[in-house]
C-alpha cells in the first residue's frame, strides 16, 4: 500500500478520511456489488455498472480515502472541496463589491 499506481492517485491519493470501520463497510460493500455484477442480467450495463461500483468501493476502503466524501466536506489533506474549487465563480471581494445586506 506504500506504492500507488498512477491511474489511481489522482482519485484516491492524498490523506485517508475514512476510519477503520467505514473502510471495513466500505471494501465489504464493494464486494458484494462487484459479486452481485457476476449474476446475468438482461441488460448487460447493469452489471458493468454494478461492477464499477463495487470496484470504487472497495478501492476506497482499501486506500482509505473517499473522493466523494471529500468533496462534499471539505478535505483535511490540502484538496479543495467542491465550493473551493480554481475557476470557479469569483467571490465578492474579487469583484470589489460587498454581499448585499437586507438593509440595502
Amino acid at each position: 500500500m506504500s506504492e500507488m499506481p498512477s491511474l489511481i492517485e489522482p482519485l484516491f491519493g492524498g490523506e485517508p478520511n475514512l476510519s477503520f470501520g467505514e473502510r471495513a463497510l466500505y471494501v465489504v460493500g464493494g464486494l458484494g456489488l462487484a459479486a452481485a455484477a457476476a449474476k446475468p442480467r438482461p441488460n448487460p450495463l447493469l452489471n458493468v455498472l454494478a461492477l464499477a461500483g463495487g470496484a470504487y468501493l472497495t478501492l476506497g476502503g482499501y486506500y482509505g480515502r473517499c473522493p466523494v466524501r471529500s468533496a462534499l466536506s471539505g478535505d483535511p489533506g490540502g484538496r479543495p472541496s467542491l465550493g473551493h474549487q480554481r475557476g470557479g465563480m469569483p467571490s465578492h471581494r474579487e469583484y470589489g463589491r460587498t454581499p448585499a445586506t437586507a438593509e440595502d
